[in-house]
């Protein structure tokens, strides 16, 4: 049995919302995708995920939504956070905020758990050390699941990989987020765990990591808040990785990273 599993990489904005609407069905069929997780914290105007845009993503067919420092940018998500069953927040958040931040899901009799975390380093706000909270986690969640894929969302390409050597016997894949740039390291780690260091983002190509240039422009080179606006049509990134697992032989037996740019 095999799952062929999506990871969207950080879904930013209405055009990456969109963009997903129009690829997703031929990268499913191309990949015969049959498990789909999208990092979501972008996806309201930049910030965080409205009720709105999770209800379109369910109905697009995605499982499971990550999230990062943004998670609560939007007021719905604890607002009410009983309809969002769905979306994860980072693990190692604090335990009153909502939701979870790891959940099993079934697959054909098999049990698949997602797990989101969030970095410390150059990170705001700085949360409960990533690697002990996860460490700890894993004790309680043995023989609990089939499969385990982490989305860690972090800045610091170096604590990413530092996090994805120090589990790479406890879990099947590590998935960076956060830099909205696609690396070039996707590997298997000691001939077990799949990891790349940022998946990448899905929105508009004419602008800095999805935002519009000149607010960026502004904000980096004089230290100006300027509002933020992020361009809703135009050409798109849409980031992505493709996992295959085979639950016979329990290994990854193929991976690919995605790269497309589709006009939205």
């Amino acid at each position: 049995m095999y799952l062929n599993l999506l990871f969207i990489g950080d879904i930013f904005g209405k055009i990456g919302r969109n963009c997903v609407e129009k690829i997703l069905p031929s990268i499913k069929k191309e990949y015969n995708i049959n498990f789909i997780i999208a990092n979501s914290e972008n996806s309201t105007h930049g910030n965080g995920c409205s009720y709105s845009n999770y209800k379109t993503f369910m109905t697009l067919g995605l499982n499971c939504l990550t999230s990062g420092n943004h998670f609560l940018g939007h007021k719905d998500v604890y607002e009410h956070p009983e309809l969002f069953d769905n979306q994860l927040r980072p693990l190692n958040f604090p335990k009153n905020y909502p939701l979870v931040g790891s959940k099993v899901y079934n697959f054909n009799n098999y049990k698949i758990r997602i797990t989101n975390m969030i970095g410390n380093t150059f990170m705001q706000p700085c949360m409960d050390n990533p690697f002990e909270t996860f460490n700890e986690f894993l004790t309680t969640v043995k023989n609990t699941h089939d499969f385990h894929l982490v989305d860690y969302h972090a800045e610091a390409t170096g604590e990413k990989r530092a996090f994805a050597e120090m589990f790479s016997n406890d879990v099947d894949a590590i998935i960076g987020t956060h830099t909205h740039v696609q690396t070039n390291d996707d590997a298997i780690l000691n001939n077990r765990t799949f990891f790349i260091t940022d998946v990448g983002y899905t929105g508009a190509v004419d602008s800095i990591l999805g935002a519009d240039k000149k607010a960026m422009i502004l904000r980096s080179a004089y230290n100006m808040r300027s509002k933020i606006s992020h361009p809703e049509t135009g050409l798109c990134n849409f980031c992505a990785v493709y996992l295959q697992y085979d639950f016979d032989k329990n290994a990854i037996t193929k991976f690919e990273k995605i790269s497309r740019k589709i006009e939205v």
